[in-house]
């Protein structure tokens, strides 16, 4: 008798196809900053004797996040990550608390989303938004045109 498994997804249960991996010194205090900050949720952590954080699985929304410890002979990582939030607003304040530094408050954009930049200690840059509008396509290019246009003048302003 022959038993054919069915092969698994080529994915895990739970991970989207690109799962962002940070590596950062002090992992497990990074852990504690993403739980504070963002209301992360450790899934799984595998850890030395010493208690270096070797890898962490964190759910953030319905996210997948890997975080690990960098080593000697590795670099922390430099990325800037886009999360999606119910209350930006509320996210930035909890970042900032966290100890979080902030690159730019709260404020809505020409594409439908209310966005805030921040910045861990580790260096990881957090842009944080809420979605509050959805934009049909023609509207979406009147705004650009508009926003570049603004943008173009502002560049062109002597400086002094």
């Amino acid at each position: 008798m022959v038993i054919c498994a069915a092969m698994p997804d080529y994915r895990p249960n739970g991970y989207h196809s690109i799962t962002p991996v940070i590596n950062v010194r002090g992992a497990a205090a990074y852990l504690g900053f993403l739980r504070q900050a963002f209301d992360a949720e450790v899934l799984s952590r595998s850890a030395q004797l010493d208690g270096t954080v070797v890898s962490a699985q964190v759910l953030m929304g319905d996210s997948l996040l890997e975080i690990t410890e960098a080593r000697t002979d590795s670099q922390p990582t430099v990325v800037l990550l886009h999360l999606y939030v119910r209350d930006v607003d509320a996210a930035y304040h909890n970042a900032l608390g966290a100890g979080a530094a902030s690159l730019r408050a709260p404020a809505n954009h020409y594409y439908g989303d209310r966005e805030a930049k921040v910045k861990d200690a580790w260096g990881i840059t957090w842009r944080l938004a809420t979605h509050v509008e959805d934009i049909d396509p023609e509207e979406m290019a009147r705004r650009e045109e508009e926003f570049m246009s603004q943008r173009e003048r502002r560049s062109s302003w002597p400086q002094g």
